[in-house]
């Protein structure tokens, strides 16, 4: 058994980070935290789990990946900027099996939404709306 998660986190990292243009802008992802510098909206690549597999033959591992939106605007700020890049997102890493996301060892197999959650909140100064996306993946190698 191998640790692959830091493999899953590198291949969602490049294959999100800078590549979705929203208004006009590209969307930064960012490993766990965003900087104090952040400008909205931007992708967070949250918590993640594996669990080795050896029973089956078709795939080794089985992860999840929690991928976190997080838009702010000044009120009436709707939820539509979140739900849009989220379905961008689910355009990269959820697509049919010869399409999915590259990793430095092994192959992902199946590579699919198993929760979405939406929060919001207000600041001092804005209202934020998260989607915050957990994607299994099945893993050979």
């Amino acid at each position: 058994m191998r640790n692959i998660k830091l493999f899953i986190r590198k291949a969602y990292w490049t294959a999100l980070n800078n590549t979705i243009t929203y208004k006009g802008a590209l969307v930064p992802c960012y490993d766990t935290f965003a900087p104090n510098t952040a400008v909205f909206p931007y992708i967070l690549i949250g918590n993640q789990t594996q669990e080795d597999d050896k029973d089956n033959t078709d795939y080794n591992y089985i992860t999840t990946i929690t991928l976190d939106v997080v838009t702010a605007g000044i009120a009436p700020y709707g939820r539509l900027d979140a739900d849009l890049i989220a379905d961008s997102i689910l355009q990269i890493v959820c697509l049919y099996p010869e399409n999915y996301l590259a990793l430095q060892i092994g192959k992902i197999v199946t590579a699919k939404l198993i929760q979405q959650t939406s929060l919001s909140s207000i600041t001092d100064t804005n209202i934020v709306h998260r989607e915050i996306m957990t994607i299994e993946n099945w893993v050979n190698g």
